[in-house]
C-alpha cells in the first residue's frame, strides 16, 4: 500500500469530495485495512517456526503499508523491521508516545521489556598475596587495607556431568571425512567398512561449481565430452545463426561424483543445464505440468509386490530428458567447451534439455506414447501408472520422472 493507494481513497473537493477510487468504480473504498500509525500491534508468529515454548506473537509497532506487498510493516522489540498480514493491532496505545533523546527511555514506553544487562568478569585474575617483611611493622595506612583473601575473586564450581551428544544425533554419522578413527570407533560398529567408506567420500570428494574449476581436470573433462556427444547423437540441437528479434537462453554446466554402494567412485557425471529461468512464457514455453507418481501408489505397490512374492525391476533412463521433443522455438547459446567453426553461430533446441521448463513434461509425453504404442495400460487413478497383460499375466509399471519400477508375478513377462 504506498501513498497513492491512500490519496486516491481521500475525498477530493475537485470531485464534490468524492474520491477518485468513489469516482473510478462507483463504490466506496474499503478503509477496514487502515491503521493508526505508530500504535501497538501483535504480529503472529509463523507456526512452522515455533515450538510449543515459542511465543505465539510478537510485540511489535506498526510503522506503515510495505510497497508490494498485501500486509503491513512493523516494528518489533528486538530492532528490526519485518512484514507480516496476521496482526492484531491496539490502537490506543502507542509506545513511542513520549519523546526522550535517550535510547533506554524509548525502549521502557514498551510494556514487559526484558532489557539485557552486562553481567560482570566473574573471574578476574587474582591478585597475589603480599609477601610479608620480617623487618617491617605494619603501618597504620596499611591496617586499613582489606586483606588480600577479600581481594581474591570466588572460585567457579565447574560440573561434573558427563557431555555426550543429544538423542536425535543417534541415528546419524557425523564428521566421517576422517573415517580411519571413526571406523574403529564403538559407534561405528554397527556400520561396514564399504558403508562408512561410501559415506566419506560422499563427503571427501569435491565437485566442482564452475567450468573453470572442472577443466582443469582429465576426469571431468572426459565427462564433460561424453554429455556433448550423447547431445551430439541424439541430435538435440541445430546450430543456426540466430534469427531477427529471437534471443537466447544461457546455460551451465553441474558437476557430480557418481559412488559404488562400497565408497568408490563408479563414474564423474557432468550434465549440461539449461538456464530456465531466462525462458519467456508464451514464447519459449506455453504448459510445464507433468505428472508424478503418488508416493502412495508406490506403498502399495511395493506392498503387494512383498505380500505376493512378485519380481520387482528397477531401473532409470539415462538422459532421459534428451528423448523429449521440443515443440517451441527455442535458442540457447553455445556450451562452454564446445568448440565450433563459426563463433556466431547459436543452439536451436531440438529435443528438451535438463533445466528448461516443459523438459519434464515433454518427456513424459514422449514415453506414454512409447507405452500406449506397445499396449500398455494407463490408469485413470494414477497417470504414472501403466499395466500390461491381464490374469497373472500382468506387468506394472509405475514412472517417476526417470526413475521406473516394474513389477510382476512372472519373470518372463
Amino acid at each position: 500500500m504506498t501513498a497513492t493507494f491512500l490519496i486516491n481513497r481521500l475525498p477530493s473537493p475537485a470531485l464534490q469530495y468524492q474520491s477518485p477510487y468513489e469516482r473510478l468504480f462507483l463504490k466506496q473504498p474499503d478503509y477496514h485495512s487502515l491503521r493508526v500509525f505508530g500504535c501497538f500491534a501483535h504480529a503472529s508468529t509463523l507456526q512452522s517456526r515455533r515450538h510449543k515454548f515459542s511465543p505465539r506473537a510478537v510485540k511489535s509497532v506498526f510503522i506503515g503499508y510495505p510497497t508490494g506487498y498485501r500486509g503491513y510493516k512493523l516494528y518489533d522489540l528486538e530492532k528490526k523491521f519485518f512484514i507480516s498480514r496476521d496482526v492484531t493491532f491496539v490502537e490506543t496505545e502507542f509506545p513511542f508516545s513520549k519523546q526522550s533523546s535517550t535510547s533506554s527511555s524509548v525502549v521502557d514506553n514498551f510494556p514487559d521489556v526484558v532489557i539485557p544487562h552486562v553481567m560482570p568478569d566473574v573471574n578476574p585474575s587474582p591478585l597475589p598475596p603480599p609477601v610479608p617483611d620480617s623487618h617491617s611493622t605494619p603501618s597504620a595506612s596499611s591496617s586499613l587495607l582489606p586483606s588480600s583473601n577479600s581481594l581474591l575473586a570466588p572460585q567457579l564450581r565447574r560440573s561434573t556431568r558427563q557431555t555426550k551428544p543429544p538423542q536425535y544425533l543417534a541415528d546419524y554419522k557425523c564428521h566421517l571425512t576422517n573415517f580411519g578413527t571413526s571406523l574403529t570407533s564403538t559407534h561405528s560398529n554397527h556400520f561396514s567398512k564399504p558403508y562408512l567408506n561410501f559415506i566419506a567420500n560422499v563427503q571427501a570428494i569435491p565437485e566442482p561449481a564452475f567450468y573453470h574449476q572442472a577443466v582443469r581436470y582429465p576426469e571431468w573433462r572426459k565427462a564433460m565430452d561424453e554429455e556433448l556427444q550423447a547431445m551430439e547423437a541424439t541430435k538435440t540441437w541445430s546450430l543456426v545463426p540466430l534469427p531477427h528479434g529471437k534471443h537466447t537462453i544461457g546455460c551451465r554446466w553441474v558437476y557430480k561424483v557418481k559412488c559404488k554402494a562400497d565408497g568408490s567412485v563408479e563414474r564423474y557425471k557432468a550434465r549440461l543445464v539449461a538456464k530456465g529461468y531466462t525462458q519467456q512464457a508464451g514464447i519459449d514455453y506455453k504448459d510445464t505440468f507433468s505428472p508424478v507418481a503418488k508416493l502412495t501408489t508406490v506403498r502399495v505397490l511395493l506392498s503387494l509386490a512383498a505380500i505376493k512374492g512378485w519380481f520387482l525391476l528397477q531401473m532409470d533412463v539415462n538422459n532421459a530428458f534428451l528423448n523429449g521433443d521440443l515443440f517451441e522455438e527455442v535458442y540457447m547459446d553455445l556450451p562452454l567447451g564446445y568448440k565450433t567453426k563459426d563463433s556466431g553461430l547459436v543452439c536451436r533446441l531440438n529435443k528438451s534439455i535438463y533445466g528448461l521448463k516443459q523438459a519434464s513434461r515433454q518427456w513424459f509425453c514422449k514415453f506414454s506414447s512409447a507405452l500406449l504404442c506397445n499396449n500398455f495400460k494407463q490408469s485413470k487413478r494414477d497417470y504414472s501408472l501403466f499395466t500390461y497383460g491381464t490374469g497373472a499375466q500382468i506387468v506394472y509399471l509405475l514412472v517417476y520422472v526417470d526413475d521406473i519400477i516394474l513389477a510382476s508375478s512372472s519373470k518372463d513377462m
